[in-house]
């Protein structure tokens, strides 16, 4: 399946109401649009992104009203995309509604004609969910993702369907289930068997749930992680522009963490004091002190056996020190035969050894212990209190925003740490419906299904679909180990091309991207190397979608960008649209046409929205561009002259 973006227009939005065209004549797949920075490359982006994928649910409320033109009363504003799936064109349009704060859809194909709704055929929708089209629409947060989350593996389950293995397992648990109910009740009560249905069928909901719930919060964690590698470097961008003040911020950290640490040693020693009952209480201690006093007096052999407890029963008192009655003596008669066991014996071995080892021991008075936690605590407070008043005292806007942000951050990492906890619990006999965690609910559903099978009789079923899914996982791992092994050798046979003075290997994509030999890279560096990712990762299914990159030579050398350029031309089948600043010309642009035979679209947009536009207006008269096609912006199309002469600059 072949899918082409032909052009788009908008209309209301904080983008000027033009039309970009992307000629299709000639083969050409390739096409750049040069954006001066600021002027809508990055919106242009999250368009794209939102025409491909029902965004409606979960675009936030924020981006909608960021699409909004500033100081205009304009309430409703359009994206129009125009695209081409194998040879039938279709026509998107994203709808913006800012007073009620949201986003619809209108689409318009050959054989229908115009239907409220994305309604893109089934077979793109297998691909085309938020996370797939986040890596097509690349820019240098996608390739941070790449290598710090799990962002890299979920592209190759989608791009390779591996997670039909997935989708058939489920398939044939519902079939199981529907054997299950069309069986009749067996082995017990029909009434037992409604309700062991009914429990069924909450544990699988509860599951489902779940399930979600992870899903969503992973992303969000893996997002926030991101964003606090963000904020932190900001932070310590600034920091450490401020040299008078660094070394206090240093200190100020070092006397946190040395705090820290005594707070953890006051509780380490506090909680060795009370793992020793015999030292914190003198009633307890002669209690355990005349319990191991009798247990000597009886003469307990090593080997327990019948001899002991007819020793016990003669004597006048027991271990604890209690009178014997004759209840008690009863009692001994009828459990002797199981009171004890080997285990049992070893267990009273240590307990008197132990007890006679602290006997001369001191009570330890837990007060002082008490009190150097409060001591502990009271000075980690006061070091926390002078670091947020040295940085509280850094009069830089930016600096406080993002040192906000940073600890907004930390605390919703820290709450999604206790829900990942909480979801990773272990089962235990006490597990309930009501308990949030994937394996206890597992567990439960095990029970709950093997009791269902065992009445209804389809264990034979059960056990023949865990073979099935069984040999669906290990088909579904053995896949996924040469897939990745695959583009590791792939992306690692093209480095020393595209990196010749660097060669920085990939080791692995077991989960993310992992680097051999080295935990990071530079952005350029990582950028290149997340470019070759997901080339090579595009290259291989049966479905041609476009690849759109926002600034892609960024921060690269003259030689990475001929040879990333070489390698868009060469070895990627896709469509590629690259949003480019003038900068990122030389050594990128040319070398495209070069490898593509001249078959690049090539160009121009800027807004004219207020006076600084006026000196490009004029640059574009020269090349005989025209700059009245659109009221608040202007489009050039492959005018080879503006494209390599256009200019921001005033000089």
């Amino acid at each position: 399946m072949d899918v082409k973006i032909l052009g788009w227009d908008t209309k209301g939005l904080r983008l000027p109401d033009w039309k970009i065209n992307l000629d299709d004549n000639g083969g050409k797949k390739t096409s750049l649009i040069m954006m001066p920075s600021g002027m809508g490359k990055t919106t242009t982006l999250s368009l794209l992104r939102y025409s491909f994928c029902d965004y409606s649910k979960i675009i936030e409320k924020k981006d909608i009203l960021a699409l909004q033109r500033p100081k205009s009363k304009i309430t409703k504003g359009e994206f129009n995309l125009n695209i081409k799936i194998n040879n039938a064109k279709y026509r998107i349009k994203t709808i913006f509604d800012f007073s009620n704060k949201t986003l619809s859809y209108k689409t318009t194909d050959p054989e229908s004609g115009q239907k409220d709704g994305l309604n893109l055929p089934e077979e793109i929708k297998k691909y085309l969910d938020q996370e797939y089209i986040e890596k097509t629409f690349f820019d240098l947060e996608v390739v941070q993702k790449l290598f710090e989350s799990t962002s890299a593996i979920d592209s190759i389950n989608k791009l390779y369907k591996l997670y039909y293995f997935n989708q058939i397992g489920n398939n044939l648990d519902t079939y199981l289930i529907k054997k299950q109910d069309e069986s009749g009740s067996g082995k017990i009560d029909k009434k037992d068997l409604i309700e062991l249905k009914h429990t069924r069928d909450k544990l699988l909901k509860k599951e489902k749930q779940l399930r979600n719930e992870y899903e969503i919060n992973n992303k969000k964690f893996e997002n926030l992680k991101i964003n606090k590698s963000k904020y932190s470097k900001i932070i310590n961008d600034i920091e450490n522009s401020k040299k008078s003040i660094k070394d206090k911020i240093d200190q100020a950290r070092e006397n946190i963490s040395l705090a820290k640490n005594d707070l953890k040693d006051s509780f380490d020693n506090f909680y060795t004091e009370l793992k020793n009952p015999m030292l914190i209480n003198k009633d307890f201690k002669k209690k355990l002190i005349n319990f191991e006093s009798n247990l000597n007096s009886l003469k307990i052999p090593e080997s327990v056996g019948k001899a002991f407890f007819d020793d016990l029963i003669k004597s006048n008192q027991c271990l604890c020190g209690h009178a014997m009655t004759n209840k008690m003596k009863d009692k001994i008669i009828k459990n002797k035969e199981s009171i004890l066991s080997e285990d049992t014996w070893l267990i009273l071995s240590v307990l008197k050894s132990k007890i006679k080892e602290d006997s001369g021991k001191e009570i330890l008075d837990l007060s002082k212990s008490l009190s150097l936690i409060a001591k502990s605590k009271r000075n980690l407070n006061i070091e926390e209190r002078k670091a947020d008043e040295i940085v509280g005292g850094i009069d830089d806007k930016k600096y406080q925003d993002n040192v906000k942000k940073l600890n907004e951050t930390n605390d919703q990492l820290n709450d999604l740490n206790k829900f990942f906890q909480k979801y990773l619990e272990a089962p235990s006999k006490q597990d309930t419906l009501e308990d949030n965690s994937i394996n206890k609910i597992g567990n439960l559903l095990k029970i709950t299904m093997d009791k269902i099978n065992e009445a209804t009789e389809t264990g034979n079923i059960s056990d023949k679909i865990k073979l099935i899914k069984d040999i669906f996982k290990d088909t579904e791992n053995k896949s996924l180990n040469f897939i990745t092994n695959d583009l590791v050798e792939k992306i690692n046979k093209e480095i020393p091309r595209v990196m010749p003075f660097e060669k920085i290997f990939v080791k692995d994509i077991k989960d993310k991207i992992v680097l051999d030999g080295r935990d990071s890279a530079s952005a350029g560096q990582l950028a290149r190397i997340g470019y070759l990712f997901l080339i090579t990762l595009l290259a291989r299914p049966n479905f041609n979608f476009p690849f759109i990159v926002d600034s892609p030579v960024t921060g690269m050398d003259e030689i990475s960008r001929s040879e990333i350029a070489t390698t868009i031309a060469t070895q990627l089948n896709n469509q590629y649209i690259g949003f480019v600043l003038p900068l990122e010309r030389d050594y990128f642009a040319d070398v495209l046409e070069e490898n593509t035979k001249n078959k690049v679209n090539l160009l121009v947009a800027f807004d004219t929205f207020d006076d600084e536009t006026k000196r490009l207006v004029k640059l574009a008269k020269q090349y005989s561009v025209d700059t009245r096609e659109f009221v608040d912006g202007v489009v050039s199309v492959n005018n080879k002259d503006f494209f390599w002469n256009f200019t921001v600059s005033k000089g």
